[in-house]
């Protein structure tokens, strides 16, 4: 035999190893975002979900307890977690009493106040 191509040639050309560079680039480049947005919404629902909990918590509490404000509730409940509800570790600000009581978030700025959680309350035991 005289010299010349190896019988066997194993392994990759540089050309397919581009390509396959080529489409975990491209496939990287719109999966990361959108999982990244995902990981953000999933977030502020469950800083969401959190503060309509509190909320809910704080008027069944208030049926043995009314003269309890929500700040006070909050305290005496959640002693020293209050500041690691929110998952983009915001802080909750309690105010007012009663049916008035409202829980905002420093991060997220919208309030969740007692007609928001009969509303989500309502939605989930509607029947389908």
């Amino acid at each position: 035999m005289g010299k010349g191509r190896l019988a066997y040639n194993y392994g990759y050309t540089l050309m397919e190893l581009i390509i396959a560079a080529a489409i975990i680039s491209i496939i990287s480049a719109v999966a990361i975002p959108n999982y990244t947005r995902y990981i953000a919404d999933a977030r502020e629902k469950m800083c969401i979900i959190n503060r309509q909990t509190i909320i809910y918590e704080y008027h069944l509490y208030c049926i043995s307890e009314p003269e309890i404000s929500l700040s006070d509730y909050i305290s005496i409940h959640y002693a020293g977690a209050a500041d690691h509800l929110c998952p983009f570790e915001g802080t909750y600000t309690a105010s007012g009493s009663g049916e008035t009581a409202e829980l905002t978030c420093s991060v997220h700025h919208d309030a969740i106040t007692e007609s928001s959680v009969e509303s989500m309350y309502t939605e989930i035991l509607e029947p389908m």
